[in-house]
């Protein structure tokens, strides 16, 4: 026996109330004698014995009605008959017996045998001695009779999509919910991305369920077994009816169950442990298709580019199918935006298991938040993953604020003359200012006494750089240190005025954390060519120097360089937060990055300038200027390509906060995210974007701002799990999990079926209540019987 309000059987605890009345009455009375007492002896020897025997059996009901109240309230399930019978009805029968030999003289005999036989049994059954006849004997009940507590979880990733296998899966669940008896309780999880609901609590409204099931749509990413059980195990956990059931309607692709068993297993135990423990059916709602072409990816020359400048468009396109051979027939296209034709267009030869790359330059030639989206035209079994998108910033300018800290008035003597060549060619050049010669980068130039904390907050660059700057004063790091944390770029390039000391104690202190490394020491000779050396050659994973693995951009270990601050790499807690760009063929480091805060800080170990090396007359300085530099700038912006299921930022001036936006989702709906202060900036945040595509973010002043979340590539492999592989990947889940393949046979069919065979608890609460007013009649008829055969 189990209960679905435990705490409730708590009240079986009321038992004593009629207890302690009974004792409380029986020290009440007082003894008087009287004259004529004696007369009444003989009367008091007979009768007495039936009295007490009376009293007895009115105890005993006012004991037992509390009890069975107390078991109704707490909605007493019973799973088999035997403690049902030797704990409630075998102690009723025996109730009913010894009222009949209290009130049936001529019965006495029979009943106090039955009475006396009901007890024994109960007391050899529950001691063990005897076999009840009943144990493990289920309670039976025929298929969606009695209302149940379900969960349906809904695998509604876009595999789902091939071979129809998400129509058949909301057929069943608008079906099913639709069939549930009156009283039931359901609850639907949508399995993809992060398991969600489709309603925060179990409802009662089934019909109403099922026609919200029936109109989902297959969109999401891949699906969150563990969560989607976690939530389906909590939701039954809480369920209100003695039947309980889980069901998986899902195509079982075998990515989606590789490494599960960890979690699974905690999943087991926690089932194991239930007090009504859920029936479990998978149903395999997938298809045998396997070709299939998708848009594994695609990457970007630069995730922000400047208007009139060249990006390249690389997508990695992946065939997944064994039989399905493209030679020079598959269709490429490239999409700009909400733009309903392509740009352009290419056709590219895919066998089967083989992958491909095609790559197209394109220019932007309006500023903003933009699109670019990759499809390839091919009909397979799965059209979803056939097209993908990537946002990408189209900017009009790069605000970059340089501070020179050994500024001259001759022709590139000063410290930010090289730098400043490198960042604007075509304003240094004085080149008519079209569109095809404009600067991506708009610098500017200021020593440090010129230098002012409110031209480093509320100037428009975003990335200052700090040439051979020998210190700053105390209200410059401030300002300084607050750009950088509230996501502003940071490149700091020594040289020989810089003061070690001030940008240890200063710069590197706890309370700025503004630079990478220590400054150890000075390496390197301007007159010793022995001690000299190079940037080391090798293939550069960090995108601000990954241009340099295509050696048309240039080499950095072509330049000389003569002399250097050695950077401290000794102390291990500083270097875990520490990235080393680039190394010297010395070993020190040449380029350190650091993260602070929702910025970045490059630290050059050398001049920008040519009094250190030659970098800045080789052809490698103008890509390397302007590569650390746009990548600095692009840390400004939060990233806006980011998995399905990742929360999207956009930050404001600190004044907007309280600003409402509108974001709206790839299916079209309308969200409103409100933009709330955070240090000195506004953030707009949200969070709802389980469903792979583009996002646009508006408001008033700001325009549109693209956001994609990207699907996970897995979703595209549609090799599926054979039944065995199912039944045993459920058996790490729960030891008994029953089995529909929907290709079959109509799954709601086929589960109507399954379910009549199951056997689940079931309530007595009728039952008991049913019992409570019989035996509150039998009270009050019984107190008037015995009274009057009393008197």
């Amino acid at each position: 026996m189990n209960f679905l309000n435990v705490s409730l059987a708590l009240g079986a605890a009321a038992v004593l109330v009629p207890l302690i009345i009974h004792l409380f009455n029986r020290s009440r009375f007082k003894v008087v004698n009287w004259g004529a007492m004696h007369l009444l002896e003989s009367v008091i020897r007979v009768n007495r014995k039936q009295v007490q025997l009376e009293q007895l059996i009115l105890l005993l009901i006012r004991c037992a009605i509390p009890i069975l109240l107390a078991l109704c309230l707490a909605r007493m399930v019973v799973t088999d008959w035997g403690p049902f019978l030797h704990r409630i009805v075998l102690p009723l029968a025996a109730l009913a017996c010894l009222i009949l030999f209290a009130l049936v003289p001529r019965l006495k005999v029979l009943c106090g045998l039955l009475c006396s036989a009901c007890l024994l049994y109960v007391l050899a059954a529950e001691t063990g001695l005897i076999g009840s006849g009943y144990a493990q004997k289920e309670i039976s009940s025929k298929s969606m009779d009695v209302p149940s507590s379900s969960v349906i979880l809904m695998d509604d990733s876009f595999s789902m999509n091939a071979d129809g296998g998400f129509d058949t899966a909301g057929a069943f669940a608008e079906g099913f919910l639709k069939k549930l008896k009156k009283g039931s309780e359901a609850t639907v999880v949508r399995m993809g991305g992060t398991a969600s609901p489709i309603f925060d609590k179990p409802t009662s409204e089934t019909k109403t369920l099922g026609e919200r099931s029936g109109n989902l749509r297959a969109a999401s990413d891949r699906v969150d077994l563990a969560g989607s059980f976690d939530t389906g195990i909590r939701a039954t956990h809480d369920g209100q009816n003695a039947k309980r059931e889980i069901i998986l309607v899902s195509d079982f692709r075998k990515s989606d169950w590789e490494r599960t068993s960890s979690s699974l297993a905690g999943l087991k135990e926690r089932l194991e442990n239930e007090t009504l423990q859920p029936a479990i059916t998978f149903i395999d709602v997938g298809g045998s298709s396997l070709e299939n072409v998708s848009v594994e990816s695609i990457d970007l020359s630069a995730s922000s580019v400047g208007v009139g400048q060249k990006v390249l468009i690389r997508a990695e396109l992946r065939n997944h199918g064994t039989k399905a051979t493209y030679e020079g027939d598959l269709p490429v296209r490239l999409f700009i935006n909400d733009e309903i034709e392509p740009v352009q267009e290419t056709v590219v030869s895919l066998k089967p298991g083989e992958t491909g790359q095609v790559l197209f330059p394109h220019e932007f030639s309006e500023a903003g938040s933009s699109t670019v989206t990759v499809e390839i035209g091919a009909r397979d079994a799965l059209d979803s993953d056939n097209r993908r998108s990537s946002s990408i910033a189209v900017l009009d300018r790069i605000g970059v604020l340089l501070v020179d800290g050994a500024p001259s008035e001759e022709w590139l003597q000063g410290e930010t003359d090289f730098l400043k060549i490198a960042l604007t060619p075509f304003e240094e050049a004085q080149v008519k200012k079209t569109i095809e010669a404009k600067d991506l980068i708009e610098a500017s130039v200021t020593r440090i006494d010129d230098l002012t904390p409110a031209d480093i907050k509320d100037g428009n660059q975003s990335v200052i750089v700090l040439a051979n700057v020998p210190n700053l004063k105390d209200d410059q790091v401030s300002a300084l240190a607050s750009f950088v944390q509230n996501g502003g770029g940071l490149w700091l390039c020594l040289g020989d005025q810089v003061d070690g000391n001030w940008y240890n104690e200063v710069l590197g202190s706890e309370k700025n954390g503004l630079l990478p490394l220590d400054l150890f020491n000075l390496g390197g000779s301007l007159t010793d060519d022995s001690v000299r050396t190079k940037v080391v050659a090798s293939y550069f994973e960090h995108p601000a120097l990954s241009l340099f693995n295509d050696r048309r951009n240039g080499n950095l270990s072509d330049a000389d360089l003569w002399r250097w601050h050695r950077l401290d790499e000794s102390d291990p807690s500083a270097f875990r937060e520490v990235t080393i760009l680039a190394r010297m063929e010395n070993g020190d480091a040449f380029l350190a990055e650091k993260k602070v805060g929702k910025g970045v800080v490059i630290q050059m170990a050398t001049s920008v300038d040519g009094d250190w090396s030659n970098v800045p007359v080789r052809s490698c300085y103008l890509p390397l200027a302007q590569q650390i530099t746009t990548y600095l700038a692009d840390q400004v912006t939060p990233p806006r390509n980011l998995p399905a299921g990742a929360t999207f930022t956009h930050y404001l001036p600190e004044k907007e906060a309280g600003t409402k936006l509108t974001v709206q989702t790839p299916d079209g709906s309308a969200y409103v995210v409100k933009a709330v202060k955070r240090g000195t900036q506004a953030v707009a945040e949200f969070s709802e974007t389980r469903e792979p595509g583009t996002y646009e973010m508006s408001g008033e002043g700001i325009g549109k701002i693209k956001f994609v979340a990207l699907a996970s590539t897995r979703e595209s492999l549609l090799e599926r799990m054979s039944k065995e592989e199912i039944l045993s990947a459920g058996a790490e889940l729960s030891q008994t999990v029953d089995y529909i393949d929907a290709s079959e046979k109509d799954a709601l069919s086929q589960y109507l079926e399954l379910d009549g065979n199951r056997t689940y608890g079931r309530e007595m609460w009728k039952y008991l209540l049913l019992a409570v007013v019989l035996l509150i009649f039998l009270e009050v008829i019984l107190q008037r019987v015995f009274g009057r055969v009393n008197s």
